[in-house]
């Protein structure tokens, strides 16, 4: 990989963690706000989920099951995070 693609990859990296970071300040601080919320937010996770395995599903072997299982890594480190 040439630097410039390195370079772009790191930014898009960066920009991914920023935004996983201020969803769950978000979710964690609507939950404190507002505790009836923490069942909508629950809900959302479990939404995402059943979301990301209907796709995988569905694509089949048109999509990678690294980036699957990824982003199934990541919506449960969120999860983890927040605590719905």
């Amino acid at each position: 990989m040439d630097e410039d693609t390195v370079d772009e990859l790191n930014a898009l990296n960066g920009q991914v963690i920023a935004t996983q970071i201020l969803l769950a300040q978000l979710m964690q601080k609507l939950v404190a706000h507002d505790p009836s919320v923490r069942s909508d937010i629950k809900a959302a996770f479990d939404s995402a989920e059943d979301m990301l395995t209907e796709t995988a599903v569905m694509l089949g072997s048109k999509v990678s099951p690294t980036h699957t299982t990824n982003a199934l890594k990541t919506l449960a480190q969120l999860r983890t995070i927040v605590k719905p």
